[in-house]
């Protein structure tokens, strides 16, 4: 059996209301422009991120541990004497590891030896000592330099010096734009930040076995800062 439901005109207004209310709530933008401005702060670094390393081996593992930790905490003095707040020391990589013989006529491999590694992040906030440190790093027990890295102490104030490159050079973006389609600016509509970038990590990587004989000589260079900005302006239409 068909049944057929109708419902009270009352109810029938307020659906109409509510789609009605819904379509009006949707703000209609007037005219306007999205554009994208990029601001760009190229500055000399003032701080470098070294990580050394130590590894021995030795048929014994608490042999290998031993020597290890005596150049480690070699490498511990000589940082505290250059400098290095302990805030600025950490500890990045401490293993064991042991060296098996993998020979084809062996039922069961046979143990060579047992390596540790042992790993050692320091932040260097005088570029001035930091080639006189690498030399005496490895000259006292170091026998891997894994990285140095040049970044900022404090990239805050040239971040916003990006950012306020970025939103001037939108602005000159619409100001061109508009010009060339003979219309005129309205005011600023939105703005959000479309994306930044830190420093771009510079490396020094080497791997020594022996001392040397000077100070490693290093560069900072330059390092670049960049900001991007998204401007939604409106546009003045035309008399």
């Amino acid at each position: 059996m068909l049944v057929l439901r109708t419902f009270p005109s009352c109810l029938l207004a307020l659906a109409w209301l509510a789609t009605a209310g819904s379509a009006l709530a949707q703000e209609v933008r007037p005219p306007h422009m999205i554009v994208t401005g990029t601001g760009e702060v190229a500055a000399a670094p003032d701080m470098a991120i070294v990580t050394v390393a130590v590894e021995t081996n030795d048929r014994k593992a608490d042999v290998a541990l031993t020597k290890n930790s005596e150049r480690m905490a070699e490498l511990f003095r000589i940082v505290g004497e250059a400098g290095i707040e302990e805030a600025d020391r950490q500890t990045r990589g401490l293993g064991l590891q042991t060296i098996y013989d993998h020979q084809s006529d062996r039922t069961q491999p046979r143990i060579l030896s047992y390596r540790v590694f042992n790993a050692l992040t320091v932040r260097v906030r005088d570029l001035d000592v930091l080639g006189g440190l690498l030399d005496q790093l490895v000259t006292n027990g170091a026998n891997r330099i894994d990285q140095v890295r040049f970044t900022f102490q404090d990239p805050a104030p040239l971040e916003d010096l990006a950012r306020t490159a970025a939103v001037e050079d939108a602005l000159a973006k619409a100001r061109l734009y508009a010009d060339a389609a003979g219309i005129g600016l309205g005011p600023i509509l939105q703005m959000s930040e479309a994306g930044g970038f830190r420093p771009q990590e510079r490396f020094f990587a080497t791997e020594r076995a022996a001392a040397p004989a000077i100070d490693v000589p290093v560069a900072g260079g330059e390092l670049t800062i960049s900001a991007q900005v998204n401007l939604t302006i409106a546009l003045e239409q035309p008399e």
